[in-house]
């Protein structure tokens, strides 16, 4: 490789000098700005060749390159005048969109838990760890991870690398409860020293009173918008900072006292990237602010947090997040596609595998197209024949000649199949590069193997090949999950009547209230993939099918219906299903320490039993105190008395209760021609049961406590 090809990776020869932020004056303005100017300058100059490649790789991936039709017909229709409806011969496959979706798919396919792990044995830590871990799920449910996730892998693909900045903003979440009744009243808007802030015309900016309790939000800016103080290892960079494109009007009122005109502070570059075009646009109306967030430093030990314009510092503070100032993090997750351990920008190696593969993939199969179109019939007209040359059949081309020689018609050879199998081994190429199952492009499994043998064989393949694009994935979500926990540690208070979203089975969800106390405690948070059980559907049903024909006492009916899914559609709910679901939620509510509806002769009691009896062989069941324990002792006493008295009148369900495991654990009866003891003289005769001895709350009517 030549100097030419190295500069568009290697950049520039010279790397650029930034001088470390916590040097200079925090407080000064000027030498913010300065900073900020020459930092700004050098580094984009510097990283120029990285974001042009980056936004190539988007302009490829969205149908550009050899693709005449660009962006359809309404980027030409912007760009010029150009009749774009006439007919265009060139044919596009648009391998790149194709592979890359198949390999976000191939890491978001699998499902991830999260889990919080405290750091101690102590069950008050465990019941808050718990607490924790249903907030994560609600927020998780809130921000939609899901579509989040999707987002993030195709970005890393795409240009190498993919910033997520979870910050807290004050404006979201409801309203605060102590502003309900505020909430038709203006007031005055005040600025950090308390001083009421006016207009041009010495006006005081009025704000409708409606505080929100605020909440925890994701930015995702752009990676040519996103700079990193360069350093050698990632971990060693100290500030990091991401540019937005406000609205002019927006800054007017936020910040009335500055001049936003064209020619006054914060007027920016005149240009703004226009990802529909996938060009520089110009754009008036808008205003570059960019925002800057360096961690604790030993000569900056609380951090600090700037946003500003080119001309003008518009906030300049420390961090006031105790707990990242502790940590001495960034507030940041950078993703990769790979990550060597150096350098802090990302690198699209799966973009630069396959786009020459595509682009020769797309030139080949023009050639043959143009090839098949020489084999087409050719009619040689004479001018002083009478026949319109223009009006032939479709397909037939018509060529006029003068002159007393005729014209000869050389036939090349056509598409031979050195052609076809040079295209196929450009298609296969690119399918080993990104991935490719064969399954995913309609490939049949070998007929002498089991189809769930099949299937799992080619998802291990892939796997393994791809494992470390999907541990980087969850290391970051880790990472991610980390930090909105702690910046919820920092930021949520006890009189937010914060309520969360506790999901269930079959889509619903309860509404529960938070205490931020629980995020108080030491956790740490790993995520856990969906274990041993294929990702795909059709591999995981074949293995669920598999399991329950030789081995069928393995998994019960509500269990093989949960695992294949079916549970979570209404169509797929009955008794079964949804007893599983409430007893798993009278579990949690009993670790929890809060009591439970005692159990009914209308539910499923056998479910029910084998319900509450699987957590209670746990070693966190051992260690939880007497009070959790003697909840589940009561609870299941009360359901082993009911399904004795249900049997007594059942005798198919008795023959059920003889198949049972541990049954009873708790709730023995007295055999029936048992003698009772003679009662002493004065008291009254003792009725017993057989039930040993409990708590009175444990066998109240309304709740087992």
């Amino acid at each position: 490789m030549g100097e030419i090809e190295l500069s568009k990776f290697f950049l520039t020869k010279k790397i650029p000098y930034v001088k470390p932020f916590w040097s200079i004056d925090v407080t000064s303005e000027s030498e913010i700005l300065d900073w900020f100017r020459e930092a700004r300058t050098g580094l984009n100059t510097y990283y120029n060749p990285l974001f042009a490649e980056q936004k190539e790789n988007l302009a490829l991936f969205l149908g550009a390159g050899v693709n005449p039709n660009w962006a359809s017909p309404y980027t030409q229709i912007y760009a010029s005048t150009v009749n774009v409806g006439g007919d265009n011969e060139n044919i596009f496959i648009n391998d790149i969109y194709r592979l890359v979706n198949d390999q976000v798919s191939l890491v978001v396919s699998h499902e991830l838990v999260p889990d919080v792990l405290p750091n101690s044995d102590e069950f008050t830590d465990k019941v808050s760890c718990n607490a924790t871990k249903e907030w994560l799920e609600s927020m998780s449910y809130t921000l939609g991870m899901e579509e989040w996730r999707f987002r993030i892998e195709s970005q890393t693909k795409i240009f190498g690398e993919c910033f997520i900045i979870p910050l807290w903003n004050p404006n979201i979440g409801d309203l605060h409860p102590l502003a309900k009744k505020y909430i038709n009243e203006d007031v005055d808007m005040v600025d950090d020293e308390g001083n009421v802030v006016t207009d041009i015309k010495q006006n005081p900016v009025k704000l409708r009173k409606n505080t929100r309790i605020g909440d925890i939000e994701f930015i995702n800016p752009m990676p040519w918008n996103c700079m990193m103080d360069p350093a050698e290892r990632e971990g060693d960079s100290c500030w990091f900072w991401w540019e937005e494109y406000i609205d002019v009007e927006y800054l007017k009122r936020e910040y009335p006292k500055l001049d936003w005109s064209a020619s006054g502070a914060g007027k920016g570059p005149g240009n703004t990237y226009d990802t529909f075009s996938n060009t520089e646009k110009e754009n008036p109306n808008k205003r570059m602010v960019t925002y800057l967030i360096h961690k604790s430093h030993k000569f900056l030990p609380e951090g600090r947090y700037v946003v500003l314009t080119v001309d003008h510092v518009l906030i300049n503070k420390p961090l006031e997040m105790p707990t990242i100032i502790n940590n001495q993090d960034l507030p940041q997750v950078h993703f990769k596609d790979i990550d060597v351990g150096l350098g802090t920008r990302g690198i699209p190696l799966l973009m630069r595998n396959i786009k020459n593969l595509s682009e020769a993939n797309n030139h080949t199969v023009n050639q043959m197209y143009n090839n098949l179109e020489m084999e087409s019939p050719k009619l040689l007209i004479h001018e002083d024949s009478g026949v319109d040359a223009q009006r032939m059949p479709t397909g037939c081309a018509a060529f006029e000649w003068h002159g007393q020689h005729e014209p000869k018609i050389i036939m090349p050879t056509t598409n031979t199949s050195s052609i076809f199998n040079f295209q196929q081994m450009l298609v296969k190429n690119m399918d080993q590069v990104a991935l490719q199952n064969p399954l995913v492009k309609g490939e049949t499994p070998n007929a002498q193997l089991d189809s769930f043998v099949a299937l799992q064989y080619f998802e291990d393949q892939r796997n393994q090949l791809a494992a470390q694009a999907i541990k980087s994935h969850i290391r970051g979500m880790e990472q991610l999950y980390r930090l909105m926990i702690t910046i919820a540690r920092d930021m949520y208070t006890p009189d937010d009547g914060r309520l969360i979203k506790i999901l269930g089975k079959h889509n619903s969800y309860q509404l529960k209230y938070f205490d931020p106390i629980n995020l108080q405690k030491s956790y740490d948070v790993h995520i856990m993939t969906t274990g041993n059980l294929a990702n795909s559907k059709a591999a995981r049903t074949q293995m669920l099918l598999s399991i329950k024909r030789e081995f069928p006492g393995m998994l019960t009916d509500e269990v093989f219906a949960d695992m294949l899914g079916l549970s979570h559609s209404k169509k797929f709910m009955n008794a079964i299903t949804s007893a599983v679901s409430s007893a798993e939620s009278e579990n949690a509510d009993m670790m929890n320490g809060q009591p439970v509806l005692s159990p009914a002769r209308y539910e499923d009691l056998i479910t029910h039993w084998d319900a509450h009896r699987i957590p209670m062989q746990t070693m966190d069941f051992k260690h939880s105190p007497l009070e959790t324990q003697e909840l589940f002792i009561g609870h299941v006493a009360a359901t082993e008395k009911l399904m004795y008295e249900q049997a007594a009148e059942n005798p198919v369900f008795a023959a059920r209760l003889e198949q049972l495991r541990q049954f009873p654990m708790i709730y023995t009866p007295k055999p029936v021609n048992e003698q009772a003891p003679m009662p002493m003289d004065g008291m009254e005769e003792p009725v017993d049961d057989g039930q040993p001895p409990l708590p009175e709350e444990n066998l109240q009517p309304e709740m087992t406590q």
